[in-house]
């Protein structure tokens, strides 16, 4: 028998509005209304659910992805992780925040570091966030790559010697080694 209750949500965006100032005039000394990045967007995430946010190049999809994990402040609205509204959290909750939120870049290339093998790549999120102890980092490594489907041989590879879809695995790896996790991209 399958459950129909809806399950709480992990992430929550509520009416979320960006704007940004603009100036005008001949040296910019003139404030003009401002622009709106993002109008009115809501969704919410439960866990074991993805979500993808499909729209127009300019549609303000980056800016989303830059509210939901702090970087730039909603000028409306409301997001919560797992209940907790970002605007009311602590200094230790919003310092653990990127640990729960991981970002998964739609150019893998770019977000991979090219001097760094995809086993020292994946090995350096474990290590930072203390997630295995390091006697047991190579093993989890590999069982990451195993979950995207990316064969352990590649662990000694550069970026530069992998396909896209290879890169994107790895940045879904990255993304996966969190044990709690909200992933955005």
């Amino acid at each position: 028998m399958t459950d129909n209750l809806p399950r709480p949500a992990l992430l929550s965006v509520d009416h979320l509005t960006v704007e940004f100032a603009v100036r005008g005039g001949l040296l910019g000394s003139r404030p003009r209304a401002p622009f709106r990045a993002v109008d009115d967007v809501s969704f919410s995430i439960a866990p074991g659910e993805t979500l993808g946010l499909v729209a127009e190049s300019g549609s303000g999809k980056t800016t989303v992805g830059r509210a939901l994990v702090s970087l730039i402040r909603p000028t409306g609205g409301r997001i919560a992780v797992a209940g907790k509204d970002l605007a009311s959290l602590s200094r230790q909750d919003a310092l653990a925040l990127p640990r729960a939120v991981q970002m998964v870049f739609q150019d893998p290339y770019g977000a991979l570091n090219p001097r760094f093998s995809i086993e020292r790549t994946l090995a350096e999120v474990l290590t930072f966030h203390k997630i295995v102890p390091q006697a047991e980092t190579a093993v989890e490594v590999r069982r990451l790559m195993a979950i995207v489907g990316l064969s352990p041989l590649l662990a000694v590879s550069l970026p530069r010697n992998l396909s896209g879809g290879q890169r994107q695995r790895v940045g879904l790896a990255r993304a996966l080694a969190l044990p709690f996790g909200v992933g955005a991209g």
